[in-house]
């Protein structure tokens, strides 16, 4: 969606291929985390030569778990310590905008501190609501709930972000919505 809706603003887009291939990446392994432990469990259905054991998959997802944020963790150490130069011409690009479009601030930095912390307290609310109408839901629209929580919620979930990545396309801004749409897609997994 990103580079549709920047292409009809943009006849070209630029996006550095470095960061595209890193964020690419981290979203393959994050696939491969789930795909993983999933056929081990599709061992234990069928009979297989060599099936695996409950307890052993669930050793197998909980070490993929931690090597997949384990390289969650050297991703923000790349971006932000030994390859911070990679990032620097988003950064002036975003700052040549900051200055063209500078506001002043409108709120005091005590009012949206508060305003965060109500805003994460409706949001812990909501999302409370969300999980106890999952079996209702579920029930109603026959839908298993494995579906609707990998699939549905997090389709929903991003939605923001999805918007995000698409608005800033649409300004040109091609590696902060590659950054974006990617990103998400890594944590959602």
């Amino acid at each position: 969606c990103c580079f549709f809706f920047g292409g009809l603003h943009h006849s070209e887009q630029y996006f550095n291929p470095h960061i595209a291939a890193l964020d690419s990446s981290l979203l393959l392994m994050a696939v491969l985390g789930l795909t993983v432990p999933s056929a081990f469990a599709a061992t234990e259905r069928m009979d297989c030569f060599v099936p695996c054991k409950a307890n052993e998959i669930v050793s197998i997802s909980h070490a993929t778990a931690l090597l997949l944020f384990s390289l969650y963790i050297l991703l923000l150490f790349f971006q932000l310590k030994t390859h911070k130069h990679l990032m620097d011409a988003e950064k002036e690009s975003i700052e040549e905008d900051e200055e063209e479009d500078a506001e002043e601030a409108s709120m005091t930095l005590s009012f949206a501190l508060g305003a965060l912390g109500v805003t994460t307290i409706l949001v812990a609310l909501c999302s409370e609501f969300l999980v106890n109408s999952l079996e209702e839901v579920s029930a109603t629209w026959g839908l298993s709930e494995v579906f609707i929580g990998l699939i549905l919620l997090p389709i929903i979930g991003n939605a923001a972000e999805h918007a995000t990545a698409v608005t800033v396309a649409m300004k040109g801004k091609m590696d902060l919505a590659l950054g974006v749409a990617l990103g998400s897609s890594v944590q959602v997994r």
